[in-house]
């Protein structure tokens, strides 16, 4: 059965950026953190895009270890409230507030010009847009060449352990033909795609993992933040899921307390083992 777009169960938290930042913790900063060490040295005139910046988790890892005399940072994002995260983000740091700009924007068509780019981060969207490939397109045309010093970076999840969870919860709360966003994006696991996603954009890309650890203080209370999140299916909630939201995180925090991965706190909490893909790119 498909939901009506629009219709709102009365259990699930809305999709805030503070919800999201809450759900997320700091597993998207762990890796943008790990890239920013991998990545080369940005000096004078670095000109950095936070694709699709969510709440500015690679902005803010450039503000943690960069000097904001040598770089200037494009955030975009197709929200405008993510985009607004992100420009508070960097209004906390006075040296950093010109340097920061932001913009409403999809990455399937940036408006920048080409060549544009020095340092180019798409950490955790490609494999949530409409047209991947088109994503990987822009992103190619707008970073500078790797004689100019142009590199990027694309991260996939490789191991998500609350996927699997969630995915437990769709199949026991909903029949067998309703269809869930993520079972739709599992190629996105497989580094050797995203090789090829990234490859045919015209890059040469070379492919390595990060180990990240997602911690919260209650695991049943972060599964219900993640099912309000992102349990809809294809199409929207139901009333059926309305009905059964709770049966639905039970069985969530079952699955995810007994992953090979969750490490309980023996407080209610814990920590799970997160893996993420990156594929390093460059253009000819």
């Amino acid at each position: 059965m498909s939901g009506a777009q629009g219709y709102h169960i009365k259990q699930a938290q809305p999709r805030t950026a503070q919800n999201l930042r809450r759900m997320m913790g700091d597993v998207s900063l762990q890796v943008s953190r790990q890239m920013l060490a991998r990545a080369p040295k940005m000096g004078p005139e670095s000109t950095v895009h936070d694709n699709a910046c969510g709440n500015g988790v690679v902005t803010q890892a450039i503000i943690e270890t960069q000097t904001p005399a040598n770089v200037t940072i494009h955030a975009t994002d197709i929200g405008s409230t993510m985009c607004e995260a992100t420009a508070a983000l960097a209004s906390e740091h006075a040296a950093w507030a010109s340097r920061v700009k932001t913009a409403v924007m999809p990455s399937e068509k940036l408006t920048f010009a080409d060549d544009t780019f020095t340092h180019s981060y798409g950490n955790f969207v490609i494999f949530m847009a409409q047209d991947a490939e088109k994503v990987a397109s822009e992103m190619f045309r707008t970073l500078r060449p790797a004689a100019r010093g142009g590199v990027g970076y694309v991260t996939t999840w490789h191991l998500m352990p609350d996927e699997d969870a969630i995915m437990a919860a769709h199949a026991a709360t909903r029949p067998p033909d309703a269809k869930h966003l993520l079972s739709m994006r599992s190629d996105w696991k497989d580094p050797e795609y995203v090789k090829g996603v990234m490859e045919r954009a015209g890059f040469s890309a070379e492919m390595s993992k990060l180990d990240t650890k997602l911690s919260f203080e209650s695991t049943r209370g972060w599964c219900e933040l993640a099912w309000s999140l992102l349990g809809a299916p294809v199409g929207g909630w139901t009333p059926q899921d309305e009905e059964k939201f709770e049966q639905a995180v039970d069985v969530m925090t079952e699955n995810l307390a007994g992953s090979e991965y969750f490490e309980s706190n023996g407080k209610g909490g814990g920590a799970v083992r997160m893996i993420a893909n990156v594929a390093t790119v460059r253009k000819g």
